[in-house]
């Protein structure tokens, strides 16, 4: 059968995800820390077996199960947990799968943001903005109009009745409208064109999806959208209905605005699982991380408890550190430095994360030209995480783990807290929580001394140590 690249110990909770009936809905609910991923690997191969067992179906013993995660770069860390590659289990991003499956050999291609924004600039030159559209910029526009696919909204009248978190009340139905019409008119260039974004995939095929799974197993499904959910619960054969959700809402760092019965999973109170308890994290850095999430407006299914911390007993003599910099050279002559003083103490692993992909190869590169070779983790690639020096974006950390997490450019321009998008700012929280819970012993956040993210000044003072450019000794 195969089995897992890691030895697990499994706690009460634990033990019942694993081992919870394979024919029906399960959701597991998970607190960063609580061995989420770890389990969606395990319960893969317990589902070959036991639907074998169970089901007469299979003469051939060909079960198939889907094991599935919105992030590329979690779908590689998922492979490298198997230890022997099994026929019966395809681990893949929905993208992926539905390229190699639907789309690959039709005629279109596919959108860069430029194009997008241009031809948006454009229709907003074409129309009479409100007061309060006009204030917006392009990004707003296309985060809308990803939402709209998200959703699966057909018109109008489905965006005006929506009722949506965060943003209601903040735009008007003349402002709405607009927006509608702004977005039929990048859908007219789209079909025009042939040119259909990531977003469009789903949608595309949903009429055309084929059960093609025995059971299911959804990794980090809080940031997965209404369309791709509704995508994936039709790719379960009706005879099965084995499907495990697994999510933590804290970590939710893409706005879909689902539940889990709108999209055709019917999850009973008693076949819904919560994991409480945080292996990962030393309590003087979760306690940090939750001073951050604690502002978050919409706490809906949040689980965040510090008493079922694993590791509170973990004695570190450092706290949590914010070091203010000057500038981008000041920080990364400081990213350097402290690098090379906790490596001479501790060979452990060490990741350092940016906002943006462009950010994580310059890091490379200034890092590798200082003689200390690190490994840019890409979408694709797959990998295992062993005492090294690894680069990624925050983006793309999601359900990996560290020793040590060093989180760069913690400002108001890419971290902001304060506005009134709300959903923006709930974002970004949600971004630095997920950041910081990959944190095994310790975690460092860098920042302009004059631009540093408001978010920081939610942190008990008593948690951390504030340093700046100028301390010689970090």
């Amino acid at each position: 059968m195969g089995a897992l690249n890691k030895d697990i110990i499994l706690n009460k909770e634990q033990h019942k995800a694993l081992f919870a009936p394979f024919t029906e809905t399960i959701l597991v609910k998970g607190v960063a820390g609580s061995g989420k991923t770890t389990i969606a690997a395990a319960r893969a191969y317990q589902l070959v077996e036991g639907l074998k067992n169970l089901n007469p179906l299979f003469p051939n013993q060909n079960v198939k199960i889907g094991v599935f995660s919105f992030n590329r770069t979690l779908v590689s860390y998922l492979k490298g947990l198997f230890d022997v590659r099994s026929p019966n289990i395809e681990v893949t991003g929905i993208h992926s799968f539905i390229w190699n499956n639907y789309l690959k050999n039709l005629c279109f291609s596919i959108p860069n943001d430029k194009e997008l924004a241009e031809n948006v600039e454009q229709y907003l030159q074409e129309v009479e903005l409100t007061p309060n559209l006009s204030k917006k910029n392009t990004d707003f526009f296309l985060n809308e109009f990803k939402w709209f696919k998200g959703m699966m909204l057909k018109s109008m009248d489905d965006y005006l009745k929506i009722k949506r978190k965060g943003r209601e009340g903040r735009l008007s139905e003349k402002d709405k409208e607009i927006v509608w019409k702004i977005y039929e008119k990048l859908k007219i260039w789209q079909n025009e064109q042939k040119k259909f974004t990531y977003d469009d995939f789903p949608n595309i095929v949903m009429k055309n999806v084929k059960p093609v799974f025995d059971a299911l197993i959804i990794d980090e499904a809080q940031d997965l959208s209404k369309a791709c959910l509704t995508f994936l619960s039709k790719t379960v054969k009706p005879e099965s209905k084995s499907i495990m959700i697994l999510a933590d809402a804290a970590q939710s760092i893409y706005t879909n605005g689902i539940t889990w019965k709108g999209v055709g999973f019917t999850v009973h109170g008693s076949r819904s699982i919560e994991l409480k308890q945080n292996f990962r994290n030393p309590l003087h850095v979760y306690k940090v991380a939750k001073c951050i999430i604690e502002k978050v407006e919409d706490k809906e299914d949040f689980i965040l408890n510090e008493a079922d911390c694993a590791q509170k007993n973990f004695h570190c003599t450092e706290k949590v550190a914010i070091i203010h910099c000057k500038d981008g050279n000041e920080q990364n002559k400081l990213l350097l430095s402290l690098l090379n003083y906790k490596r001479s103490k501790d060979s452990g692993s060490y990741v350092i994360l940016t906002k943006g992909y462009r950010d994580s190869r310059d890091i490379q590169n200034y890092l590798t030209i200082n003689n200390i070779n690190c490994l840019l983790i890409e979408k694709n690639k797959e990998f295992s995480i062993k005492p090294n020096v690894y680069v990624t974006t925050a983006y793309s950390v999601k359900g990996l783990e560290f020793d040590y997490v060093f989180v760069l450019g913690v400002n108001e321009n890419s971290y902001t807290s304060k506005g009134e998008d709300v959903e923006i700012c709930d974002k970004n929280r949600k971004l630095l929580y997920t950041c910081l819970t990959r944190a095994k012993k310790n975690a460092y956040i860098f920042s302009s001394e004059n631009q540093y993210s408001s978010m920081l000044d939610d942190i008990d003072k008593d948690l951390i140590t504030v340093k700046d450019y100028r301390e010689q000794s970090l």
